[in-house]
């Protein structure tokens, strides 16, 4: 495992799947009314270079799946990617904490 570098910003990557009981609107209004404003300087806090939130567009990823020259993109994968443990996803991205550490008006 790299050790992190001194002064050297980090990248956080976490995937959280919502509790199935809830709606993907109960679920965004959590993350953005009451998880970021308590996570964001913490993540300041420790260097982390960005934060985007990541909402998951199943149509999107179905759409690449069938395509044909995406099949030939991944063709060999199997040589060089333990596929077993790979996670793949489409999503929007929403940029909450950029690089130069200013905090992006979240409830937008």
């Amino acid at each position: 495992m790299a050790e992190q570098r001194e002064g050297q910003r980090l990248k956080y990557t976490v995937t959280h799947y919502r509790q199935p009981h809830l709606t993907h609107e109960e679920f965004m209004k959590w993350i953005v009314e009451a998880h970021l404003p308590i996570a964001m300087p913490v993540f300041k806090k420790h260097r982390v270079l960005s934060y985007t939130l990541l909402s998951t567009f199943p149509q999107a990823m179905a759409s690449m799946q069938a395509d044909p020259e995406g099949h030939a993109s991944i063709k060999e994968q199997e040589k060089w990617v333990d596929t077993s443990r790979a996670l793949v996803s489409v999503r929007y991205a929403i940029p909450n904490l950029l690089e130069s550490g200013e905090v992006l008006d979240m409830e937008k």
